[in-house]
């Protein structure tokens, strides 16, 4: 508590000592989640229990803008409640910080933003902040920017698990060694555009078995995003490409292509989707990857919501093709959709007990979310899916006599803005 009240006390003796035009927001989000879940991110056999909890993440935020400069940090809290006792003293599970960067204005358009960001672009299927999770997702980097008729951002990461004397390896689990991207964007009056180019490096760690040195291996990505809206039509699409290697030093061969039409004349909207994300045969070559991998998007938005698929799984998996509908709706503080899913593996799955190729359809997902807008700081969600499993899925994610699943859930996530000076 003494901590928050120096924060508070710092931010508002900069706003005093700042020019008049600058600009200070504080703000805060609880947002506490129930959810029941039974065959969540995978089927539920016969003998499965359903689990119940409820999560909840926590935020202040502080933004300050200025014409030279542009702040913003975010202290972060995410808890399941009872994960801690009443009167809690372990300062390991104290507060976290989401962001904590600078943006400074280098000349007219140009500008670098560094430190610990949320980097997210176009409809996030690569680079997105995961905001579905509590935690979400931030990197630490530089981010070079120019705003004109083209936006081009320019990142660079470079990461270490600590300050050394010496040596560069790095053995943080679940996260890159280095990574340089571009992002060209035209927003056009119907046609907006973008394109993506991104270098991951991937650290491989020495082997004392083999005598093995440590290695960084690399990935690319490219591709493109488009979209194009006319009326009450809307266009979407995407196709990228993956080469290099990656960390098991497999030559990468991999590629991405959705598309979505999109009608929505008031009220109520229609979409028609069909993408494919390529994999690897389970027969194929060991040396050789065909998965593609959506390193940092927003996965959960995608490929249904009961994470089946790229949400901490099947990742150098057989790939998915995922043909599907939306149904939408919004009027006056309501909004509803309703999303339905036929996947189907992209590559070769093989029945072990036959060693024959197995059907390609791994079954039904739909999504049903509603939404009302309590007030302007408050929005209260429900939502409720369920997934019709098959019998190549089952071999997947070897769960032998799975049953229908289904996950439910509530969420409140209220918004408060505490101070401002801004108009």
């Amino acid at each position: 508590m003494k901590t928050l009240s120096r924060l508070i006390a710092f931010f508002f003796l900069i706003q005093v000592s700042s020019p008049a035009w600058a600009q200070f927001v504080l703000s805060g989000e609880i947002r506490p989640r129930a959810e029941l879940r039974h065959g969540f991110g995978k089927p539920a056999t016969p003998d499965f229990e359903s689990a119940f909890f409820t999560s909840q993440r926590s935020r202040l935020t502080a933004n300050y803008r200025s014409e030279q400069v542009v702040t913003r940090l975010v202290l972060q809290d995410v808890r399941v409640w009872g994960n801690q006792t009443q009167m809690v003293g372990n300062e390991d599970l104290a507060t976290s910080i989401h962001e904590a960067w600078g943006m400074v204005v280098l000349g007219k358009g140009f500008s670098a933003k560094l430190g610990r960001q949320e980097i997210a672009y176009d409809d996030h299927r690569v680079f997105g902040n995961v905001e579905w999770a509590d935690q979400a997702r931030s990197h630490d980097a530089l981010l070079l920017q120019y705003e004109g008729a083209i936006t081009a951002h320019l990142g660079v990461a470079f990461n270490q698990q600590g300050v050394a004397l010496e040596g560069r390896d790095y053995a943080v689990p679940g996260n890159y060694k280095d990574m340089e991207y571009l992002w060209l964007h035209h927003d056009g009056e119907q046609l907006k555009a973008s394109l993506l180019l991104l270098n991951l490096g991937n650290q491989r760690l020495p082997d004392p078995l083999t005598g093995e040195e440590p290695s960084t291996q690399h990935s690319q990505t490219a591709g493109v995003h488009l979209e194009w809206k006319a009326g009450h039509f809307q266009l979407l699409g995407s196709a990228y490409a993956q080469t290099g290697s990656d960390v098991a030093k497999r030559d990468v061969a991999a590629s991405q292509l959705m598309a979505e039409a999109v009608y929505k004349p008031g009220k109520f909207g229609a979409a028609l989707f069909v993408e494919r994300l390529s994999g690897n045969d389970q027969d194929g070559p060991a040396d050789e990857n065909h998965a593609f991998a959506p390193y940092f998007g927003t996965n959960h938005k995608f490929n249904g919501h009961m994470d089946y698929f790229y949400v901490g799984n099947h990742a150098n998996s057989v790939g998915l093709r995922d043909f599907g509908f939306r149904l939408l709706y919004a009027h006056e503080g309501f909004s509803a959709y309703l999303h339905g899913h036929q996947f189907m593996a992209d590559a070769k799955v093989l029945d072990p007990l036959t060693g024959q190729e197995a059907d390609a359809a791994l079954g039904q997902e739909l999504d049903l979310a509603l939404t009302w807008t309590v007030n302007p700081v408050a929005k209260l969600t429900l939502g409720y899916s369920f997934y019709l499993p098959t019998t190549t899925l089952e071999l997947l994610k070897a769960t032998p006599d799975s049953q229908t699943s289904y996950w439910a859930w509530a969420m409140l996530a209220i918004k408060p803005t505490f101070f401002s000076t801004a108009d």
